[in-house]
């Protein structure tokens, strides 16, 4: 599919305000960052993430229906596996090579398939846990 300049443009700004963000934003609160850019609609965004998240640029936070960049965008997706601090709600992506093949194995013994997962740990950072 061929991508129109516009397009492209318009998923570099959602990328780069993901990335300076460097914290989970919701689609409006992205919507809200790149308003300035010429950037008015929601489905504008949303077709933006779309194509971030297809590419392995951007993770979709579940629990928080939120969207955050990828920490290392060249790195093999075997599973996003997220540490989202409950307080802050900071975020750190962790490598999930490891949780991918125990899943996998867990999946294959039910007879199910794996196509995609996001393995979101909740709990409290390291600045959290001293701050309290």
């Amino acid at each position: 599919m061929k991508r129109s300049r516009a397009g492209g443009r318009n998923v570099e700004q959602v990328y780069d305000a993901l990335r300076s963000s460097g914290r989970p934003m919701s689609a409006y609160q992205v919507l809200d960052s790149v308003r300035e850019h010429g950037i008015s609609a929601p489905p504008t965004v949303y077709r933006a993430l779309g194509q971030l998240v297809d590419t392995g640029q951007v993770h979709r936070l579940e629990s928080m229906n939120a969207y955050v960049a990828c920490s290392d965008p060249g790195h093999q997706h075997d599973v996003a596996v997220f540490a989202i601090c409950t307080q802050c709600k900071g975020t750190e992506e962790l490598n999930g090579g490891v949780v991918r093949a125990v899943l996998d194995d867990q999946a294959e013994r039910v007879g199910f398939a794996v196509e995609h997962a996001t393995v979101e740990l909740k709990g409290h950072c390291a600045r959290c846990r001293t701050d309290t």
